[in-house]
């Protein structure tokens, strides 16, 4: 009986500390997606941001509509070539100068863009998307324009539960290998 009972034991903790060693994987490689997915969107916005101030620098002023046209048709070409990511100008205020894609009345920003527009660096905000309620990263980073901060640019990127994204890539790799 003891003999047995040590075997069952011993199995439930070998079972434990194999579970416990994938959930520390499984964390840590979300963790990793995060990180970059961060990454990513801070260098986005840095970079529009810096797009938007040379359209500002050229037009004179933030809510021209010459400004308006050009930064809308800028934003266009961003979110084409980056797989349709969203990208808005906001002015001080948080009222928007220009977005692509077009965004609905009910996506609203968060007071955190004033910060932006006060001088600090970019700034992320996680929230659900008002469209579907999918988890989206918002980035969000100062325009520049004669040396004062006219405005920010805002980066809407999907954001998916990072552990959902590894379990997917995880499927699809073990796919490939089968095949």
């Amino acid at each position: 009986f003891h003999t047995r009972s040590s075997s069952v034991l011993l199995a439930a903790v070998t079972r434990i500390a194999i579970l416990t060693t994938g959930f520390l994987a499984l964390w840590a490689a979300g963790n990793t997606l995060r990180v970059h997915r961060e990454t990513e969107a801070v260098t986005l916005a840095s970079a529009a941001a810096r797009m938007a101030s040379a359209v500002v620098d050229r037009q004179g002023e933030i809510a021209s509509p010459e400004s308006r046209a050009q930064l809308r048709a800028a934003l266009s070409s961003l979110s084409e070539h980056s797989g349709g990511i969203g990208f808005s100008v906001l002015a001080a205020g948080r009222g928007v100068i220009a977005s692509w894609p077009p965004r609905s009345a009910r996506d609203v920003d968060p007071p955190i863009v004033n910060s932006v527009v006060s001088g600090s660096p970019p700034v992320l905000q996680y929230r659900d998307s008002p469209g579907d309620g999918a988890t989206q990263l918002l980035a969000y980073a100062g325009i520049e324009s004669k040396g004062r901060i006219v405005g920010a640019i805002r980066v809407v990127l999907d954001a998916p539960a990072p552990v959902h994204v590894v379990l997917k890539q995880i499927g699809e790799h073990t796919s490939e290998l089968q095949s």
